[in-house]
C-alpha cells in the first residue's frame, strides 16, 4: 500500500493556527523594525555592536514571514476563510462555490480516474471510497450542503503539499531561531544575578 506522505505534513489549517499566534503577527514589524534601527545606529555613529541575537532575531522574523506570505498566497480560499460549516453556511455561498473550489484540483486532471485516486489520497476524514467520490464529482447539481462542504475543504486543506511544507520548514526554522535568542537571554540573566549575590 501506497504511503500517503501529504498527511505527514501541516494541513493548511493547522499552519493557519500556528500563524495566529501573537508573537507571530508581531513578525512584520520586528522584521522591519530592526533594520531601521540599525540604520540609526550607523547614521548617528553610534557604537554599537549589533549582538547576535538580533541577527538571530531578525533571520527568525525573516523566517516567519515568509511562511505566512506563503501561507496568505496559496492557503486554499474555503480553507482561509471558513473553519466550520457553520461559518460558510452564514456567509451564503452555495453549491457552486464548492464545485468552483473543488474545480481548482479537477482541472488539473486529466482523466477521472486520476481524479479519484487524488481525491482518495487527500480527502481523510471522510475516507470515501471510490463510488463514493465519483458520485460528488459527477454530480450536476450541489447543493451547500454539510458533507459536501467538508468533502471539499477536507480536500483543499490536503493540497499543495510542497507549499505547506515550505510554510512548515518556515515557520519551524523560526520558531528555532527565536528559542535560541529566548534561551540565549535567560542565560544572559542568570549569570548576571550569580555575579550579583
Amino acid at each position: 500500500m501506497e504511503k500517503n506522505y501529504r498527511a505527514y505534513f501541516l494541513n493548511w489549517t493547522t499552519i493557519n493556527q500556528v500563524g495566529k499566534i501573537k508573537l507571530l503577527r508581531s513578525a512584520f514589524v520586528i522584521f522591519f523594525l530592526l533594520p531601521i534601527i540599525a540604520q540609526l545606529i550607523e547614521k548617528y555613529q553610534i557604537h554599537f555592536e549589533i549582538p547576535i541575537s538580533w541577527l538571530l532575531l531578525y533571520y527568525s522574523t525573516l523566517s516567519i514571514s515568509l511562511g505566512t506570505l506563503l501561507y496568505g498566497i496559496f492557503c486554499p480560499e474555503i480553507v482561509s476563510k471558513f473553519e466550520s460549516f457553520e461559518d460558510f453556511d452564514k456567509s451564503g455561498k452555495g453549491g457552486a462555490y464548492l464545485y468552483n473550489q473543488l474545480s481548482k484540483i479537477m482541472s488539473k486532471q486529466k482523466t477521472q480516474g486520476n481524479l479519484i485516486e487524488l481525491l482518495q489520497k487527500y480527502t481523510f476524514a471522510h475516507l470515501k471510497n471510490e463510488a463514493g467520490i465519483e458520485d460528488i464529482i459527477t454530480r450536476t447539481i450541489w447543493g451547500g450542503h454539510k458533507t459536501d462542504f467538508w468533502f471539499v475543504h477536507d480536500t483543499l486543506n490536503y493540497s499543495k503539499p510542497i507549499i505547506r511544507i515550505a510554510c512548515s520548514l518556515f515557520y519551524f526554522t523560526g520558531f528555532v531561531l527565536l528559542a535560541i535568542v529566548f534561551i540565549e537571554k535567560i542565560f544572559t540573566v542568570t549569570e548576571y544575578l550569580i555575579k550579583i549575590q
